[in-house]
């Protein structure tokens, strides 16, 4: 687990994004399941976090009732709010931790 306690935390993970994440060769992208948080009032969501090659941040969520039609693109700093607001559940998702 990544603790993760203050903003400065949330834009580590950011900066180190694809040290800690885990890559899919099919979607060709880093990614960061958050499992467990809850997402527009809707528990038990997987929010998950991804960052291309190009830098291009954005984010997925889904449950066994709620799916979003797709990805939503971020900004850097989108990013960094995300990972601070589920702080617990991306801390725990991080498959390493590299020195952040």
């Amino acid at each position: 687990m990544v603790k993760i306690t203050n903003k400065q935390d949330a834009e580590r993970i950011i900066d180190h994004f694809s040290s800690l994440a885990q890559w899919d060769e099919c979607g060709q992208k880093w990614f960061i399941a958050c499992e467990r948080v809850v997402y527009e009032g809707k528990d038990g969501c997987t929010l998950t976090i991804m960052r291309y090659p190009d830098g291009c941040f954005s984010a997925h969520c889904r449950g066994d009732d709620f799916c979003q039609p797709c990805e939503t693109v971020l900004s850097r700093q989108e990013a960094i709010d995300i990972v601070w607001k589920y702080r617990a559940a991306c801390g725990q998702a991080c498959k390493s931790l590299v020195t952040v």
